[in-house]
């Protein structure tokens, strides 16, 4: 063997040894995987099935954000739950359905409603689960509802309860509704960089962050006006459903630093004599209520008999599944910001909705489709491809009907307008106002640093969109 050849050879020989340990930990990592999975299949297999007492509560426990539809991939979803570390979201849907198994289910005894883990939610999707929970207020069963803090949207819920209960040391602590963002335009200043923005509406604020210091006098009269209605709707809803005076709880919460003060600190007392809630009770206390209504649990006497909804969706959904019909509305959810491409549930993307469309269009048992829409907006591009879809759907005769939830506005417009009939609750935050584009450019940065980009090109275009360059005049008119 030649000294030219020998280098090269201890260096292929050197990558084939790294590559054999990359590829024996390749298969390892594989095969733990593989392992976990089997171990999380027989584990469901030889578990015992969730069995529903001859007389049970049904126990409620949103948690986390009320959404349409659970972001993510399923798979990785159900990873992270397995490792303690996802983001907690409660489906509306399950909420309901678990409400109207419940409602003729002779098994259930009452519902205890358990609202100390709820987030967020937005007026449209709490309404929606009031309306479910009068529905099954219809059987004569009773709904009770407990937490031992309540935030806005819990407490929206617990006030449409037969009964509210709050732990003495607990606290109803409501703050309206806000819009508050930061602003950076003095610090791209001072970075030198110049953030070229382009913009059809007199209301886009969107971009407002990057070309001032404060709010602008239109988008503090719009924002005031959007929070001004949400919380009316709210004020309105609440009363009424507790059935206290107007104007209670708009005075409690203006004036809150005065009720903490005359109650010394006593909040429970001061919402008890607001009447905003029914008693003050102990969480043994509640443990006895619960008992009443549907007798000691078999195994643990001390507490009530009960069947989480997880169980209960379960084993209702195997006895009474849904089932494909030979005529079929199919429901395509599009939750999410509007994304160019294909993406997970929890995000729009023009294709990956798009492709959902084209299936409700090729299977001849649907007749009708309903988009439910949850979204802020997004790319125009991605809009413009599912409303290409949705048009394509009516060309074929079935009719779309768009179904908006908290928020539909700009693209979850767009992707809206086409359809036959579109439906909003009262307080969905809808309309498309503008289109908005930003490019920003450091080249004052660059040349601060001592970097200079210089060239050639065919054409006045070439090199033109480099973000180490400055945007010219005829480029900026192409962007408007």
């Amino acid at each position: 063997m030649t000294q030219d050849t020998q280098p090269q050879n201890i260096f292929v020989r050197v990558l084939r040894a790294v590559w054999k340990a990359l590829d024996s930990v390749r298969k390892v990592v594989h095969l733990v995987l593989m392992l976990f999975v089997l171990m999380i299949f027989l584990g469901a297999l030889s578990g015992e099935g969730t069995t529903i007492p001859k007389s049970a509560i049904l126990s409620l426990s949103p948690s986390g954000a009320l959404v349409e539809e659970l972001a993510g991939d399923p798979f990785d979803r159900a990873l992270a739950e397995l490792m303690d570390n996802g983001s907690p979201q409660t489906l509306v849907s399950d909420i309901v359905d678990a409400l109207e198994y419940a409602k003729d289910d002779k098994r259930i005894k009452g519902v205890h409603l358990e609202l100390g883990g709820l987030g967020s939610g937005s007026l449209p999707k709490l309404a929606t689960l009031a309306d479910a929970m009068r529905d099954f207020q219809e059987s004569g069963k009773p709904i009770i509802a407990t937490a031992d803090f309540y935030t806005q949207a819990s407490y929206y819920l617990a006030a449409h309860a037969d009964e509210l209960y709050m732990n003495p040391e607990g606290i109803i602590f409501l703050q309206g509704y806000g819009r508050y963002r930061s602003y950076f335009s003095e610090a791209i200043e001072k970075l030198m960089i110049d953030w070229n923005v382009f913009r059809v509406g007199k209301y886009k604020s969107f971009v407002e962050p990057y070309t001032r210091m404060d709010m602008s006098e239109e988008s503090r009269e719009a924002s005031m006006n959007i929070m001004s209605q949400l919380w009316d709707g709210y004020l309105l809803d609440v009363e009424t459903a507790r059935g206290v005076e107007n104007g209670t709880i708009r005075d409690m919460v203006d004036d809150f630093t005065t009720v903490t003060a005359d109650s010394g600190g006593d909040l429970g007392t001061a919402m008890l004599e607001l009447d905003l809630v029914d008693e003050l009770k102990t969480r043994t206390e509640i443990r006895e209520r619960l008992i009443e209504l549907a007798g000691p649990d078999k195994d643990v006497e001390d507490t009530y008999s009960s069947i989480g909804a997880g169980g209960y969706l379960s084993q209702m959904r195997l006895v009474k599944p849904a089932g494909k019909k030979s005529e079929n509305v199919a429901i395509v959810v599009a939750a999410g910001e509007i994304l160019d491409g294909s993406h997970p549930p929890g995000q729009i993307g023009g294709d990956s909705t798009s492709s959902l469309l084209r299936r409700a269009l090729r299977d001849e048992s649907v007749k009708a489709v309903v988009l439910r829409v949850d979204s802020p907006g997004g790319s125009a591009f991605a809009s413009e491809v599912i409303s290409e879809t949705v048009r394509a759907l009516q060309a074929a005769g079935k009719p779309v009907i768009a179904s908006m939830s908290g928020v539909a506005a700009s693209g979850g417009y767009w992707i809206s307008a086409n359809a036959d009939q579109i439906y909003a609750a009262p307080t969905t935050i809808t309309g498309s106002i503008g289109i908005l584009g930003m490019f920003p450019t450091y080249q004052r940065t660059a040349a601060w640093l001592g970097i200079n980009v210089d060239g050639v090109g065919t054409t006045p275009w070439a090199g033109e969109l480099r973000p180490d360059r400055a945007m010219s005049d005829d480029a900026k008119v192409v962007f408007q």
